[in-house]
């Protein structure tokens, strides 16, 4: 319990940021995506969160960039390109390019949401809790305003 209060006001302003970003920002993309997307593409395209993560810290973290990890990286680009065109790569066809961003916006802030709690380093329980309890204050005030406009447009 002392833990939950042990924190500054700075502390909080970033698990507020991380739960927005990492949390809320995450599945309103994500949902958005599967809403407009095929499912199999925007789970591929969401798993590129890990690439993210790595290209970020190289700015971050100063990640030594090494041949094994270029060629890491292009092997899962290669493998996410193969899964997406059903192995033929002469006809990329994103499909739903609206949707593809939306994915690719969600993965972006997962790799966000790494980057910010790695280098914050909050201990992993209480943060986690925070994060939650920040987006129930960001996903309340949406969800009222999305039920007033489909009162609205159904009445």
């Amino acid at each position: 319990m002392k833990l939950l209060f042990s924190y500054k006001f700075e502390d909080y302003f970033y698990m507020a940021l991380i739960g927005f970003i990492g949390i809320y920002f995450n599945y309103l993309m994500l949902y958005k995506a599967f809403s407009i997307a095929d499912a199999a593409v925007v789970f591929i395209l969401n798993y590129t969160w890990p690439v993210f993560l790595f290209i970020f810290s190289i700015f971050v973290f100063k990640e030594k960039l090494t041949i094994r990890k270029i060629f890491a990286i292009l092997i899962s680009f290669f493998g996410i390109t193969i899964i997406i065109t059903k192995g033929n790569i002469a006809k990329i066809n994103f499909g739903n390019i609206e949707g593809d961003f939306f994915a690719i916006l969600a993965a972006l802030s997962a790799a966000t949401y790494s980057i910010i709690g790695k280098k914050k380093d909050f201990e992993k329980t209480t943060s986690v809790f925070f994060y939650f309890l920040f987006v129930l204050f960001f996903i309340t005030p949406a969800l009222f305003i999305l039920y007033y406009l489909l009162l609205k447009f159904l009445t």
